[in-house]
């Protein structure tokens, strides 16, 4: 299988649980067990759409996320498994009409 080059312009794929808060990301694709993908999709968590890192719980586990007008909190363990393209950083937060 021959890979398509990446432009340099293109932020790097990282991994959604080591986002820090108040980043918006797209995301890419979903790894994992099959049921844990499954589960992810029906959350929302599906390659195109984007999150953003709301906030971190005291302890830092688990991870607020918005994704699709919807506040979702998954472990940073499940969060790895979704990789995503940073978007550009931006102040703006969901309630101030993000990306």
């Amino acid at each position: 299988m021959t890979m398509s080059p990446v432009s340099s312009s293109s932020p790097p794929l990282t991994r959604l649980g080591d986002l820090p808060p108040g980043r918006w990301a797209e995301i890419v694709r979903v790894q994992g067990p099959p049921q844990w993908r499954r589960r992810l999709y029906a959350l929302g968590f599906v390659p195109g759409a984007r999150v953003y890192v709301e906030h971190t719980a005291p302890l830092g586990d688990p991870v607020q996320y918005r994704v699709h007008d919807t506040w979702l909190a998954l472990r940073r363990r499940t969060a790895r498994q979704i990789w995503v393209r940073p978007l550009a950083a931006t102040p703006s937060s969901p309630a101030e009409g993000g990306p």
